[in-house]
């Protein structure tokens, strides 16, 4: 699993999103999250959340700039949305303004493409955050 946004921060605010990557973690499934490099120099990383995550064998990799936001699952099915990784996915907040675009496969050219660019990015991404103890 590939996840894309520019920010993954304050799981604990999403507990579904949190307990669901965990799990999957321990499931031996592979999650990569990437988020914009900058976003990794602010303070609140590593929260405990990531930390817990890390620990479980989740990558997290920074790419500058990165604005992209979309998920890939298995190399066959590509979600391209407008939420980042962050307490505004949260269903309980009734502000958020979440779109949730298209949910597609990757044997459409163009969704094919996008998984492509998802998995570019993991592969090439300069930084990576590592476990803290």
């Amino acid at each position: 699993v590939v996840m894309c946004a520019r920010t993954f921060v304050d799981l604990e605010e999403v507990p579904k999103l949190l307990e669901t990557i965990l799990s999957a973690l321990r499931r031996g499934v592979e999650i990569t999250v990437i988020v914009a490099q900058d976003a990794l120099s602010e303070t609140q990383y590593p929260d405990a959340p990531t930390r817990s995550l890390l620990a479980a064998g989740l990558l997290v990799r920074g790419w500058p700039g990165l604005h992209v936001k979309g998920v890939l699952v298995d190399g066959h099915v590509a979600i391209v949305l407008s939420a980042n990784f962050n307490p505004s996915l949260n269903i309980d907040n009734p502000d958020a303004n979440i779109e949730c675009g298209i949910t597609c496969s990757t044997t459409d050219t163009p969704f094919r493409a996008f998984q492509d660019y998802l998995l570019a990015l993991r592969e090439h991404a300069p930084y990576k955050l590592a476990p803290t103890t």
